[in-house]
Order: structure tokens, then C-alpha cells, then sequence
């Protein structure tokens, strides 16, 4: 089974949301604004391991704090801070070859790359990694070609908004249906 990375979660319905269709990591862009809210978000759901996710305007002492605070189980890193930063950590890289060390890294996969044209041994060679692809667009061929693979996932957006405030799981929805018919 495809392993599921709900990115980018900042209210409690979507947190719900994901923690109820059993994703295995739950990722919540924190601020200095809003970390008591997502403090707070994080300790009702069950389930999901959570990953601090910040913007680029963060310092990287103040993602450390805020990571702390935050309570969550994972920082979520550029591959060029990996080796700088003591905290568990979740690895970002553009090139799957620099996955080295990493345990869990999320790959942002470019718009023209195909599941054909990935190398294949650099998924299976170390057990103990989890690659998660971070998708232009979800298509039934990277679906069945990641279902192919123990330790791979797909990182997955918290929706559209149908109005400010009101998400739009349709999409989300119809990956999860996706995943269920392999």
C-alpha cells in the first residue's frame, strides 16, 4: 500500500480529515502565529505521525524552536540542512540520488519526469527508507508504479477552498478511491 504525506494542514477539519483516511504522516506549516493553535490541533488527532512544516521566511534557529514547542514528531528539512540539524528529521531533495543517509525523504518530482525514468535500485536499496513523491499531478501510472514499491508514499496537498474557509476534498477524495481500486 502506498504510503500517504498530508502537507500543509492548519485547522482541525482537515487534520481530522487525513488522521480518518489513516495517512501515515501528518505535516502542519507552522508559524510564531499560529503554533499554539496547531499545538493544540495535533493533540486531537491519533494516528498520523506529524512533521513540522515551515516557509522559507523562518530562520532555521526558529524552525528548531518551533519544532520543539510544536510537539510533532519530525522536521521537515532541505536536503542542504540535513546534516546540520539533531532533531528527526524528514528530508527534502530534487534529485533521489541525494537521499544518502536519510530515512524518510520526500522527492519533489519535476513535471516531466515519468515513473519509467526513475532508477528503480535507488528504491529498494537501503529497507529501512520511505521516499515520498511529491507529485506536479496525481496519474494512475505513478499510482501503480509506487504501489510497486514497499517503502514509497505520495505527498498529498490539503485541497482547494470552495469558499475561503471551506476546503474541497474532491480531488483528495478521488486519490484515496484511486489508492483503495489497486
Amino acid at each position: 500500500m502506498i504510503k500517504i504525506y498530508a502537507s500543509g494542514i492548519q485547522d482541525l477539519t482537515v487534520a481530522r480529515y487525513f488522521a480518518a483516511m489513516d495517512v501515515s504522516l501528518a505535516g502542519f506549516a507552522i508559524n510564531s502565529q499560529n503554533i499554539g493553535t496547531i499545538y493544540s490541533i495535533k493533540e486531537w488527532i491519533e494516528g498520523p505521525k506529524t512533521v513540522a512544516e515551515f516557509d522559507h521566511t523562518t530562520s532555521a534557529d526558529d524552525q528548531e524552536d518551533l519544532f520543539l514547542t510544536s510537539g510533532t514528531d519530525y522536521l521537515l528539512l532541505p536536503y542542504d540542512r540535513a546534516s546540520e540539524c539533531l532533531v528527526p528529521s524528514i528530508v527534502v531533495i530534487d534529485d533521489i540520488n541525494q537521499a544518502a543517509d536519510a530515512a524518510i525523504v520526500v522527492y519533489k518530482v519535476g513535471t516531466s519526469l515519468k515513473p519509467s525514468e526513475v532508477d528503480t535500485p535507488i528504491l529498494t536499496e537501503i529497507k529501512d527508507r520511505t521516499v515520498y513523491f511529491d507529485l506536479p499531478q496525481f496519474s494512475p501510472e505513478w499510482v501503480q508504479f509506487l504501489a510497486s514499491f514497499p517503502n514509497t508514499g505520495i505527498v498529498v496537498r490539503t485541497g482547494s477552498e470552495d469558499k475561503p474557509g471551506i476546503k474541497s476534498f474532491d480531488e483528495v477524495d478521488a486519490l484515496f478511491e484511486m489508492l483503495e481500486n489497486l
